[in-house]
C-alpha cells in the first residue's frame, strides 16, 4: 500500500484516550514529564512589594502562602498540564465566588474569593472564540459538563497548549501526534509477538476428513471435537478422522532487537530516553548519566516554556482574589535531582571522604600517617 494509507490521517479524541489509557508507553509519555518536572518543587520569590524591596520575612511568608495554595490545587494543576500534553491544549477554570450569570461578560472584582479550580479536557470544550486580528488571542471559551454549558471570558481561566508550528491556532498539537503511528506499530508488534510465541509453542494441525460423503452434522461434530485444542490434554476424534501436522520449519526472528528499534523511535519522538520509558531507571537515573542529562534538558525546557508561565498566571489570580499579598515575584524551579535524600547524603559523604584522602596522600608531610594505616574519614575508613 502507499505510505499514506497505512495509518489514519487524523486521530479522534477517543483514539487518543485509548493510546493514553491502554498503552504503557502512551501513559508514561503523558504523565512522566509533568510529574518529574514538579518532583523537586519550586520557590515563589517575592522581588518587589508595595513598599519597595521586601524583607526576608516577607519573602518567606510569600513563598509559604504560595506553596500552601499550590498544594491545595496540585492535583488539578498537574492534570491541567497532562491534558494539554494529551490533547494539545487545556483550560483551567477559576471558580470565583460571584454570580455565574456574569461570567461571560464581566471580570471578577478584585478581592473576590476563588472557591475552586477545574481543568477542562478537550472533549468538554464546545467553542474557542478568538479575535480576527494579530496577535491571535482568545476572547471567550464555552465549556460543557453534562447539561451545564458555561461561557467564560479570559479573566476566569488559564489556557495552555503545545504549539503547532505549521498552523496558527489555540488548539495546539498532542504530544502523542509525532509518535502515534509508532505506538500503533508497537501494539501490532505486541500482538504479533504473542502470536509468534503461541505458534512456535503449539504446532499447527489440519483436520482431515474420511474418504466418504459427510453430513453437515458430522462435520460440526468433528470441528466441535477440536475446539480449544491448545488447552486440551486428550483429544477425541470421530471414526476415520485424523490430525496432520502442517507446520513447516520456522525461522527465528530477533524479537528483542526488532522490538527495541520501535521503542527507540518512540523515544526519539517523545524526547524521553528508552530507559525512562521502560521504567528501568525511574528513581535511579544516576545509573546512566547521559540519559539523565538528556531527560533533564527536556524537563527544563518544559519548566521554562510551559510550567513556569502557567504557574505565574495561577498565582496572579490568587493575588487578585486576596489569597496572596500584592507584589512582583519570580518562580524558580529547584534543581532536578533523581536521587533520594539518603542517597544524595551518602554520595556527598563519599565525595568528602575521597577528597580528604586525596589531600592526605598528596601532602608529603602527612603521607606517612595514612600509609598502611586505617584513617577515620567522617565515619568511613
Amino acid at each position: 500500500k502507499a505510505i499514506g494509507t497505512l495509518f489514519a490521517s487524523q486521530y479522534t479524541n477517543s483514539e487518543l484516550d485509548d493510546f493514553y489509557e491502554r498503552t504503557q508507553l502512551g501513559s508514561v509519555i503523558i504523565n512522566a514529564p509533568v510529574e518529574d518536572g514538579f518532583a523537586n518543587g519550586f520557590k515563589v520569590k517575592l522581588t518587589r512589594a508595595n513598599m519597595g524591596k521586601p524583607s526576608p520575612e516577607e519573602i518567606a511568608e510569600f513563598d509559604r502562602k504560595a506553596q500552601k495554595l499550590f498544594k491545595k490545587d496540585k492535583t488539578k494543576l498537574l492534570r491541567f498540564f497532562k491534558l494539554s500534553r494529551l490533547y494539545g491544549f487545556s483550560f483551567l477554570l477559576f471558580g470565583y465566588h460571584d454570580e455565574r450569570i456574569y461570567w461571560a461578560k464581566y471580570r471578577p472584582k478584585s478581592g473576590t474569593k476563588i472557591d475552586w479550580v477545574q481543568p477542562v479536557p478537550k472533549p468538554n470544550v464546545q467553542e474557542i472564540k478568538t479575535n480576527q486580528a494579530l496577535p491571535l488571542t482568545i476572547i471567550s471559551v464555552r465549556v460543557n459538563f453534562g447539561t451545564d454549558i458555561t461561557t467564560l471570558n479570559p479573566t476566569r481561566f488559564l489556557h495552555t497548549m503545545n504549539p503547532q508550528i505549521t498552523k496558527e491556532s489555540k488548539t495546539g498539537i498532542s504530544s502523542l501526534s509525532p509518535i502515534i503511528n509508532l505506538l500503533s506499530v508497537q501494539l501490532h508488534a505486541d500482538w504479533a509477538i504473542g502470536q509468534g510465541l503461541w505458534r512456535n509453542s503449539s504446532r499447527l494441525f489440519a483436520l482431515q476428513a474420511p474418504r466418504k460423503n459427510l453430513t453437515a452434522t458430522e462435520k460440526l461434530e468433528a470441528i466441535s471435537g477440536t475446539a480449544n485444542l491448545n488447552a486440551r490434554t486428550v483429544l477425541y476424534l470421530p471414526h476415520a478422522w485424523n490430525f496432520k501436522d502442517v507446520t513447516g520449519n520456522t525461522g527465528n526472528i530477533a524479537i528483542s532487537r526488532t522490538y527495541r528499534t520501535v521503542v527507540e523511535q518512540i523515544s526519539a519522538g517523545s524526547r524521553i530516553p528508552v530507559s525512562i520509558l521502560l521504567g528501568s531507571q525511574r528513581g535511579a537515573l544516576d545509573a546512566s548519566g547521559e540519559d539523565k542529562a538528556n531527560y533533564y534538558r527536556f524537563l527544563t525546557t518544559l519548566q521554562e516554556n510551559t510550567f513556569e508561565p502557567m504557574l505565574h498566571q495561577y498565582f496572579r489570580h490568587q493575588q487578585r482574589s486576596g489569597a496572596m499579598t500584592p507584589g512582583e515575584f519570580v518562580i524558580e524551579f529547584n534543581e532536578l535531582e533523581a536521587r533520594t535524600p539518603k542517597k544524595k547524603a551518602l554520595d556527598e559523604l563519599e565525595e568528602t571522604a575521597i577528597k580528604k584522602l586525596t589531600e592526605l596522600l598528596e601532602d608529603p608531610d602527612r603521607k606517612s600517617v595514612v600509609e598502611g594505616k586505617s584513617v577515620d574519614l567522617g565515619g568511613r575508613r
